[in-house]
This record gives C-alpha cells, sequence and structure tokens, in this order.
C-alpha cells in the first residue's frame, strides 16, 4: 500500500520543517547512488536508511532508466538501492489547470512499481518534455545542420500530439458530460493557438540576432559577446555569488539597457518560456542553472554533446526539485557550485552536502 504526504513551501523562506515522521527530506544526486552501489559512502548509507527521509524524483527514474539502456540489471540494482534505504517518491503537485504549486507530494512504496509506471507513461508527455529539451539541446551548441525553425516544428508537432491525446479524452466523457467537453475542447485549441504563436515569436525573437543558425552555438556566442572564458568565474567565493557575478557583467559595454539589474539577468523577475503560468521559486533555480553554465560558472560539459547535454539537464531538474528538501547530498563538484550560488541568493535553506569522488 502506497502512502501519501502533502508537504507545502509556499513562502517559506528561512527554514523549512521536516515531514510529520519528524525526519528530514534528503535528495540524493545520482552520483550518490552509483557510491552506494559501488561499496562506498557507507556510513552515509546507514545514516539515511536509519534517522532521514529519502525521496527521489522522476528525473531520478529517467537516469536510472537511461542506466538500463545497457542492460537491465542496472536499472534492477538502482530500484533494489532505493528500496533498501527507504526511500519514498516525490513529485510536485498540480494545481487544476495543470500548473505546478509549491507543494511536493511525498509517496511511500516500492520503487519498481513508481519506476514501471514512469516507463510506461503516456508518450506524449514524454515526447513533449524532450522536443523542450531539444531547443535548449540547441542553444548549447547541438543540432548542427539544423534551423531554430527546424527544432521549433519538434516542439510545435509534439505539443499537437498532446492536443490529439486530450481530443481522445474529451471523446469518452462527451456524452455524459458534453458541457465540460465543450468547454476542454475550447482551452485545448487556445492552448495550441497560443503555443503556436509563442514558439513562433521566440523562434524569430532569436533568429534575428544569428546570422548562421545551422552552426549556432548560443553559449559560445554569448561567451564572445561578453568576452568571457570558460570558468572565468571559478575564482568566486562564497558569498554573494551571484552578487559579484553580476557586479563584473553590469560593467560590459555590450549588456543590453533593459537589463539593469540582477534579477533582470538572472531572469527572476517574470516567467520567460510560458508566460501566464505562475513563476515559482523551483523555476527560477532551473533558469539560473542554465545561465550559470553559459557564463561558464563551473559549466556542465560538453553540453554541445547528446549525452552531456543529457547529464546536465537532470542536474538541473535534481537542483530545483531538492530546493523542496532539507538536503542535497551530491558528489558532482560542478552541481554543487551552482547549487550553492542559486540558494543563496534565493534565500533556500535547503543544506547541501558534498562529498569528493576520492572518498
Amino acid at each position: 500500500m502506497n502512502f501519501s504526504r502533502m508537504v507545502d513551501y509556499s513562502g517559506c523562506s528561512e527554514k523549512k520543517e521536516p515531514l510529520s515522521s519528524g525526519l528530514p527530506i534528503v535528495y540524493l544526486d545520482h552520483n550518490i547512488l552509483d557510491a552506494f552501489l559501488d561499496n562506498k559512502l557507507i556510513q552515509l548509507k546507514e545514516a539515511l536508511t536509519n534517522r532521514f527521509q529519502v525521496v527521489y524524483s522522476n528525473e531520478t527514474l529517467n537516469e536510472i532508466k537511461r542506466a538500463g539502456k545497457a542492460s537491465p540489471k542496472y536499472s534492477e540494482a538502482f530500484l533494489d538501492l532505493l528500496n533498501q534505504i527507504n526511500a519514498a517518491h516525490m513529485s510536485i503537485v498540480l494545481d487544476d489547470k495543470f500548473h505546478e504549486t509549491n507543494q511536493i507530494r511525498i509517496v511511500e512504496g516500492d520503487p519498481h512499481t513508481f519506476f514501471h509506471q514512469f516507463c510506461n507513461s503516456e508518450p506524449v508527455f514524454n515526447n513533449l518534455t524532450e522536443s523542450m529539451h531539444q531547443f535548449g539541446f540547441k542553444v548549447s551548441g547541438g543540432r548542427q545542420g539544423e534551423s531554430l525553425e527546424d527544432v521549433q516544428k519538434i516542439g510545435v508537432e509534439a505539443f499537437e500530439s498532446l492536443m490529439d491525446y486530450l481530443e481522445e479524452n474529451i471523446r469518452e466523457i462527451e456524452e455524459q458530460i458534453p458541457e465540460v467537453a465543450q468547454q476542454l475542447r475550447a482551452e485545448k485549441s487556445r492552448y495550441l493557438q497560443e503555443y503556436k504563436e509563442l514558439s513562433k515569436q521566440n523562434t524569430q525573437n532569436m533568429a534575428k540576432h544569428i546570422t548562421d543558425e545551422k552552426n549556432w552555438s548560443g553559449i559560445k556566442d554569448f561567451r564572445q559577446h561578453f568576452k568571457l572564458e570558460p570558468y572565468h568565474f571559478n575564482s568566486i567565493s562564497a558569498p554573494n555569488i551571484l552578487q559579484q557575478i553580476w557586479r563584473v557583467m553590469k560593467k560590459s559595454q555590450n549588456m543590453p539597457k533593459e537589463i539593469d539589474s540582477i534579477d533582470d539577468f538572472f531572469m527572476f523577475n517574470k516567467q520567460e518560456l510560458m508566460p501566464g503560468q505562475p513563476f515559482l521559486r523551483h523555476n527560477k533555480v532551473l533558469g539560473a542553472y542554465n545561465l550559470l553554465n553559459t557564463i561558464g560558472y563551473y559549466p556542465d560539459k560538453p553540453l554541445h554533446k547528446d549525452r552531456g547535454f543529457k547529464r546536465s539537464t537532470s542536474d538541473q531538474m535534481h537542483v530545483s526539485l531538492a530546493s523542496f528538501c532539507n538536503c542535497l547530498i551530491t558528489r558532482d563538484e560542478r552541481l554543487w557550485k551552482k547549487a550553492e550560488a542559486i540558494y543563496e541568493y534565493l534565500n533556500i535553506p535547503t543544506e547541501i552536502i558534498y562529498f569528493d569522488k576520492a572518498v
């Protein structure tokens, strides 16, 4: 039997209360699970099992699924491990309009069951997520030989498939509750039109400033524009990491005039990707993580290659989701440094524990 708990962190800034069980919530980066399977960090594993509530997310399951492509035994080993340490599944609660909220749901149960559900979820949702990642991959220098419009079409086609899937579900309820079906169909049409218009507008706005779309790298262009070398900011140390970066960046003569504050630069002021939806703290973490990669602050690599980009996408999701937890544990220095900088500025009280890979 699964047991579900809801935790609300809306308005939380200085202190996170533990779950009703009294156990602090701990989010593990995938490399910690790797260490446990290699019989490393044994004392940590024992402490987590007995004194903390370990949680994992769909992104954890995504990484486990990727590991299983080499052999199913790897996926099974990770799932058995999650079961051994009494890990529970966490997810962000959606509202009645399917927008994310400041709440998470933590559900106890067999990780194998959650993995099976994840792998067998409706493909259209996974395809839409993947199409959004592909646009980011293009910005990072991937998908060489393709234009922005080529990549935009992938996203539109994925969204159209999602709308077709919704239409199938609407037909199933049309006879019983026709008024609801009519309302859903109108909303569906509006969402599709808005998505197409926004996607086209964003692509056209980006293309105005690019001379060779097919061989373009947004990261490379950004660094050249501001005369930045990779690792340019790695000498910066806490406290006030983002503030220190902003003080350097704002001195550049190439900084657009409309960007006149640190919140403008790190895109904390408004929701750029999905206007009209709530712009919550964990969303801001994602944008800031990407920007720190772009400017070269402990950047993930290689982002222009598919494997490196997927790994970085998982890392930013882990950092975002861990912002709901009491603690994030990792062996990835690049992830640790970026998370430290972002959490500090946004007053996210999640403690970050870093273990060197030599340990």
